[in-house]
């Protein structure tokens, strides 16, 4: 009778150590408070990018003959918030439902500095213009944490050091969509 007691008592605290465990582990990953909303996860804590309602530019190169190209323009020169892979900083976004955010989310690296902005091509008629449309976006897949919170995976995996730019596609875009920036060291 007291070996079975005593393997009771052994099972009942093997399991409240793992519920413990499992509830511990979920506290390690803080849920954002808006869904649609990419946040900078880093270290346990949750950062926003730098949210900026952009301009639109364009311009026409050789009388039209060499196409047109239009940018999402940025105020600054560069970010005030910086992500780096090597410190563990990951994109993340919690969803109103289970859809795939990486179709509903675009990564654009900077494409020229000039004048005090930061220009992000989102258009490039003419001649060649598909290539350096694919230099400047960068294909997202989504990696699932938790039921509606996923972490968004830049295909390249490891960004290069410079400015870059989340933006909202299809549904989540509208004109009044933001530009959350950041640079990448």
């Amino acid at each position: 009778m007291k070996n079975r007691t005593s393997l009771y008592n052994l099972t009942i605290i093997i399991l409240a150590t793992l519920a413990f465990a499992i509830n511990v582990k979920a506290q390690d990953i803080p849920k954002p408070e808006f869904t649609r909303k990419p946040y900078i996860l880093e270290g346990g804590t949750l950062k926003d990018f730098e949210a900026v309602t952009p301009t639109v530019d364009g311009k026409v190169k050789g009388l039209g003959y060499g196409g047109y190209e239009s940018f999402y323009v940025a105020p600054g020169i560069s970010s005030p918030v910086k992500f780096s892979t090597a410190a563990g900083s990951k994109i993340v976004v919690l969803m109103d439902d289970n859809t795939d955010p990486s179709e509903l989310f675009v990564l654009m690296k900077v494409s020229e500095v000039k004048k005090e902005s930061r220009r992000f091509l989102a258009l490039k008629t003419g001649f060649n213009s598909s290539s350096k449309m694919k230099d400047s976006k960068i294909t997202l897949s989504a990696k699932k944490i938790q039921e509606r919170y996923y972490e968004l995976v830049p295909q390249t995996l490891i960004l290069l050091p410079g400015e870059y730019a989340i933006m909202g596609t299809g549904i989540a875009a509208s004109p009044t969509s933001k530009l959350f920036c950041f640079g990448a060291n």
